[in-house]
């Protein structure tokens, strides 16, 4: 077999394997996404249904006579029109009533009231094994279950009244449009294999001619002086040919490395913003277009106060979805330093982050305590001054009932390395939720102000600096302290001039 050949059947094989490995590769990422997608959908959903009744609406059942049947039908003829709007299958909600699950809203199956094909009011569950676990930890679900209905995909949101009783809000979607979903993605995925095969064959039998020729013209000499034809020389290029390819081949490798580990990292980014875009701004689209469907109901009917309610929802929704847009250019930003680094003492920018939260600290009352002995540090001023800022700001929204509110900002030694930190007396952090607050809007207490993306934002640009952070919490009623270090370079002791 000639070299040229073989070559080429080595680089086709890694051709193949490259193919397959990006068409798997794709297709995992475009399935969660689309997965993400959907549960998304369904969480927002069911979300969205609980604030569409009264407020009081659960806390007046007690029984199948508690709200009248013309009332509920037009609670199911809503919950049509929002499962048509959103493309969902259904709309229900349950509730534990003298130990029994029962209906206490819910969607036709064929999306018209008059088929009277829905749940009856107060109706007893026919699958209540189904509901059990989410009652029982009353924490949202996303899960496939089996029921009279079929196979669907559901989002279960636990809630209680104002007398201490459960209920839930679902939201459903039927696993086959989910399925074919799912095959439309893969035969997507084959096509990019497919396209990265017949490119990746071409140039193979490309490079592979240009790689051999050298190693020919050196076989041909070595045979020719084998043979006894000692006046024949290496053809001139030769060798300097193999010289040239193998510094080509090692420069390739250590640049396609680097783009490697530069395309990991951009691919992390890009799962942690697709993740975001689907779950956090649909969100407040899908509560728009609910409304959007109420409001033309109640224009209809002329509720004044109704569409007044129907219009600020509508304009809320609105302002979050600006705030998480704004939120998330913000976080682009930080994948770079604003300034040229720099000297800076730690003291003037604990100084600045203070003065830019008087506001909040004087509102709270809170007492703050800065160590003398802070640090120099070599980093962006500005991006700095938004770590303290930031943290001071956490320490005060969730400083919780506490009666002598206090923050200290100071430094310490942890391993020959220099720890900065930020400590409050607050409600504290439980250990489950250490790493997961520095995410992308993981807000443990969802009622609280912000969008949640502050320390994800500090977390950003700490590691910008080289540095870490993290949390250090007993639990629950006993206070935070935010660590961190900056190691673009070691921090040099203030002077005291």
């Amino acid at each position: 077999m000639k070299l040229r050949t073989r070559i080429a059947l080595v680089i086709g094989l890694l051709v193949v394997v490259a193919a397959v490995l990006n068409g798997v590769l794709v297709y995992n990422a475009q399935s969660k996404a689309l997965i993400d997608g959907i549960n998304s959908k369904l969480l927002a959903t069911a979300n969205l249904a609980r604030e569409i009744l009264p407020t009081d609406y659960h806390d007046n059942i007690s029984g199948p006579d508690s709200v009248s049947k013309e009332e509920y039908l037009r609670i199911v003829d809503r919950w049509n029109r929002l499962c048509v709007e959103l493309g969902l299958e259904y709309i229900w909600s349950l509730m534990i009533v003298d130990g029994e699950i029962v209906f206490t809203s819910g969607s036709s199956t064929s999306k018209d009231i008059e088929q009277g094909d829905h749940a009856l009011f107060f109706e007893t569950h026919s699958n209540p094994e189904k509901y059990e676990e989410t009652f029982q930890t009353m924490e949202p679900r996303l899960r496939t279950i089996e029921d009279k209905w079929g196979r669907i995909q559901v989002a279960l949101v636990p809630f209680r009244d104002a007398k201490g009783r459960k209920y839930l809000f679902g939201a459903s979607m039927k696993t086959a449009e989910v399925d074919a979903l799912a095959r439309e993605t893969l035969w997507k995925s084959l096509g990019v294999a497919s396209l990265t095969f017949g490119l990746g064959m071409g140039l193979a039998l490309l490079l592979a001619g240009s790689l051999s020729r050298p190693i020919e013209k050196l076989t041909r000499v070595a045979k020719f002086i084998s043979e006894g034809h000692y006046d024949r020389g290496v053809e001139s290029g030769s060798i300097e040919e193999i010289s040239s390819l193998s510094q080509s081949i090692n420069a390739m490798s250590r640049s396609v490395q680097e783009q490697i580990e530069r395309l990991e990292e951009q691919k992390g980014e890009l799962e942690r913003y697709s993740y975001t875009v689907s779950h956090d701004l649909k969100s407040p689209l899908i509560t728009i277009k609910g409304y959007v469907g109420i409001l033309r109901e109640d224009l209809v009917e002329r509720d004044e106060a109704r569409i007044e309610d129907d219009l600020q929802r509508i304009s809320d929704a609105a302002d979050k979805m600006e705030l998480l847009l704004k939120n998330l250019l913000e976080l682009s930003r930080i994948g770079r330093l604003v300034n040229p680094p720099e000297d800076v003492p730690l003291a003037e920018v604990v100084e600045e982050a203070l003065e830019n939260v008087r506001g909040q600290l004087e509102a709270g009352n809170v007492a703050i305590n800065v160590s003398s002995d802070l640090p120099v540090a070599f980093g962006d001023r500005m991006r700095l001054v938004e770590v303290f800022q930031n943290l001071i700001d956490n320490g005060v929204k969730y400083m919780g009932d506490q009666t002598d509110p206090r923050i200290d900002i100071g430094v310490r030694r942890d391993d020959e390395k220099t720890v900065v930190f930020v400590r409050d007396n607050g409600v504290g952090v439980d250990a489950r939720y250490h790493e997961q607050i520095f995410g992308l809007f993981n807000q443990l207490n969802q009622s609280a102000e912000g969008s949640g993306i502050g320390l994800a934002l500090i977390k950003r640009i700490i590691e910008v600096h080289g540095g870490h952070i993290w949390v250090e919490s007993e639990g629950l009623g006993h206070g935070s302290t935010f660590c961190f270090t900056i190691e673009k370079e070691e921090s040099k002791p203030a002077s005291n001039s």
